[in-house]
């Protein structure tokens, strides 16, 4: 069986709740409404999410062309859905990070990110660490040309990078590990 992105989400979610219900008993179908609804930038475009320790929902931006130099590139707001803080890369870095990808909260309140840099001549992919004050504590820049990447992180320690050079429908996926603690691949594997 060929996994899609709804099927593995299915299997994420277990079975439908119809499979659930008791025989021959009616079931009152169930619907959601929000709690809160907050607008907090009106254009853009968002690429993450991510709950950190706090209980906040960072969200990743994605800011339109023509964006005012103070459009945040991380949006948090808490569980009442007020917002509590923004955070922006700070425009005198001499490598430039043009929006944030990827969200990982880190075990101490601190928060990792990937995003798309214009470093060199095909761009790259810019890791970087902000502390629970959300104070950039080191970044780096890797992997020239890499582009759509996310980061997900299966240890402590780890961090798994994957995106494509090109375009994705020419190109094979890449997949890179990283040492969070020295900043360095560890691994790549082209998929």
């Amino acid at each position: 069986m060929p996994f899609t992105r709804r099927t593995v989400l299915g299997l994420l979610a277990g079975p439908p709740l119809a499979s659930l219900s008791t025989p021959g008993r009616a079931q009152t179908p169930r619907t959601f409404e929000p709690v809160w609804r907050n607008e907090t930038v009106a254009t853009g475009e968002f690429s993450d999410a991510a709950t950190l320790g706090d209980g906040t929902t960072a969200v990743a931006l994605e800011p339109p062309v023509d964006a005012d130099p103070e459009y945040p590139y991380i949006v948090a707001v808490t569980d009442e859905g007020e917002e509590a803080w923004t955070w922006r890369w700070p425009a005198d870095r001499s490598d430039p990070l043009s929006y944030v990808q990827s969200l990982l909260p880190a075990s101490d309140g601190g928060l990792y990110f990937s995003g798309d840099s214009n470093t060199g001549s095909d761009g790259a992919v810019l890791v970087a660490r902000l502390t629970a004050e959300r104070e950039g504590e080191w970044h780096g820049t890797f992997f020239e040309g890499l582009s759509g990447t996310t980061l997900t992180k299966p240890t402590p320690s780890r961090a798994v990078i994957v995106g494509h050079v090109g375009a994705p429908s020419e190109v094979p996926i890449h997949a890179f590990g990283v040492d969070l603690n020295e900043r360095t691949v560890v691994w790549k594997r082209n998929l």
